[in-house]
């Protein structure tokens, strides 16, 4: 051991906080606060500066940047507040059916919390798992999702029960472009395993205060020949009593997939039977153009089919939604207190 840091982390919750030493964008070590806040963390990397990091979920990451000789102990004090917007590394959501580890990002606001995978695979999403959403919970309550394949892309029209495992995203690049406290933006890059001409880029937007988080995607063909391909988002939920349903229908409880076109909603969902009544869903804007909902009572999806010509492109947008229903019979009824925009 090379170097050591200590000292206190303040405005923490009565819990053991951690604090992760991080080289080069990677945690290389980690150590938790008493009740006091105190912490001693070492530095096992040899001499040099590192970033010393508090990532604590409902709180606003901290950081700070220390140089430590060889042998030395550096003093580092870090204030966490709750948090407005954030999106960092070292968070993880709770409950038994998250999967995103403290290398991932999680991007959050003061109502919903989501994990974007930058480092973890899912066996059902092998390959393509990068960029897309591991873990999805309204602040404090447990994670009921199983992971949104957001975006697939296939040249395919996805159809039977299967419909949801279109793998052929490839996402090599997750980077955290905006973390201002006001708002919090994470951009995903990458490109189709069957047409490699096609450029596809994710951005996820937070903000304060609303129950979604903002995620808008563009395909663009820079290839020279035009291409026709299907594009959406499925969604698996894995919690007690799932049901999907699309806007302006009955909920999907048992049988299908059923191919449902939405009314002006434009949303496709998920919930369960858990008591803490989070209800999961996609609102797509009407500028995304029009799609088809197709649902089982485990998974929903959307269908938009894309034409695109040499050089264009279009996007989807759409808020991704983590909302309570009360407990209320129609689990659904409260996304369409949300406008589609």
């Amino acid at each position: 051991m090379t170097g050591t840091v200590t000292n206190q982390v303040t405005g923490a919750p009565a819990v053991s906080t951690t604090v992760s030493v991080v080289r080069d964008g990677a945690s290389i070590g980690s150590s938790t606060t008493d009740a006091a806040g105190n912490y001693r963390l070492g530095l096992p990397a040899g001499a040099g500066k590192y970033t010393i990091q508090v990532a604590q979920l409902g709180f606003a990451t901290a950081s700070r940047e220390v140089e430590v000789v060889a042998g030395g102990t550096v003093e580092v004090n870090l204030e966490i507040s709750p948090v407005n917007v954030d999106a960092s590394t070292g968070k993880r959501l709770p409950s038994g059916l998250v999967e995103g580890g403290p290398r991932d990002v999680v991007i959050e606001n003061k109502q919903l919390a989501m994990a974007i995978a930058k480092v973890s695979n899912d066996p059902q999403l092998s390959q393509s798992t990068t960029g897309k959403v591991l873990d999805l919970a309204i602040t404090g309550q447990p994670d009921q999702l199983d992971w949104i394949n957001l975006p697939y892309v296939s040249t395919a029209e996805p159809v039977g029960g299967n419909a949801w495992a279109q793998l052929q995203t490839r996402s090599n690049d997750v980077q955290v472009v905006e973390n201002s406290g006001t708002k919090a933006v994470v951009r995903v890059t990458g490109t189709s395993a069957e047409h490699p001409g096609l450029k596809i880029v994710t951005t996820y937007t937070a903000t304060p205060d609303e129950q979604f988080i903002t995620a808008a995607t563009t395909f663009t063909n820079d290839s020279a020949a035009a291409l026709s391909v299907w594009a959406g988002d499925a969604m698996d939920h894995d919690g007690p009593g799932s049901r999907s349903a699309v806007s302006g229908f009955a909920p999907v409880t048992s049988g299908g997939p059923f191919s449902q076109v939405p009314n002006a909603n434009r949303w496709i969902a998920q919930a369960g039977t858990s008591p803490d009544n989070q209800t999961y869903g996609l609102i797509y804007t009407a500028a995304s153009g029009p799609f088809t909902g197709y649902s089982q009572s485990n998974f929903t999806m959307s269908k938009f089919k894309l034409e695109l010509a040499p050089g264009a492109g279009h996007t989807i947008t759409r808020k991704i939604v983590a909302a309570s229903n009360g407990g209320a019979a129609d689990k659904f009824a409260v996304l369409n207190q949300i406008p589609a925009g």
